[in-house]
């Protein structure tokens, strides 16, 4: 791609992002996004064969910015500190959707009108959670491999972007101070402090 191309599409993907914060509830047409990009719609097509592939295109580095997040759970937590961890965790978790919150909605929307795009892209989006998370119950509990935990780890973090959606599609941008969402960190944080105190795998 030439450079003229590749600032094409970045304004393109540019346009998407901004878009979908805007007008979280409705994803972009393509005719929406090239509007805002400045660009003749027929250029598009030279890049995108519809407004689903500029759209999953544009989500990708949100994806990739959950590291830092997968980052918390693969830190040692000190013994007798898990409460504490788990609640910044469960924090940063909020306030990562805060920030992506049209993201968030436009995805789990294309999820539901059944483009596999989308279905795959849900699916995916959280495992570096979910292989974190299965890890540090692993170790909590001396396996050497993540298998047996990593359904637990799932089904909580699955659970928790779950609810997490449900606040910001309830309240807008409800900030993470507000008293439903305290609540819901301090529940995540305490399941998983009782998670690593207690094997729920053990007979």
């Amino acid at each position: 791609m030439s450079s003229k191309g590749r600032q094409v599409r970045d304004r393109l993907l540019s346009a998407a992002r901004l878009l979908m914060e805007i007008a979280p509830d409705t994803p972009p047409t393509l005719t929406a996004v090239t509007a805002e990009a400045g660009v003749n719609i027929t250029i598009v097509y030279r890049y995108y064969a519809d407004a689903g592939a500029l759209l999953f295109d544009a989500m990708q580095p949100l994806r990739e910015e959950i590291a830092p997040l997968a980052a918390m759970l693969q830190a040692p937590w000190a013994k007798g500190s898990e409460h504490e961890c788990a609640l910044a965790f469960a924090h940063a978790h909020y306030e990562y959707w805060h920030a992506r919150r049209g993201a968030l909605f436009v995805r789990n929307t294309l999820a539901e009108r059944g483009d596999s795009r989308f279905i795959q892209l849900r699916a995916q989006w959280p495992t570096a959670l979910f292989h974190g998370l299965a890890a540090k119950l692993a170790a909590a509990h001396g396996r050497a491999g993540i298998e047996a935990d990593l359904p637990i780890a799932g089904i909580l973090i699955s659970g928790l972007e779950r609810t997490t959606t449900l606040l910001l599609q309830n309240a807008g941008r409800r900030t993470a101070r507000q008293p439903r969402v305290v609540e819901q960190q301090q529940a995540i944080a305490q399941l998983i402090t009782t998670l690593l105190r207690h094997d729920p795998l053990a007979n």
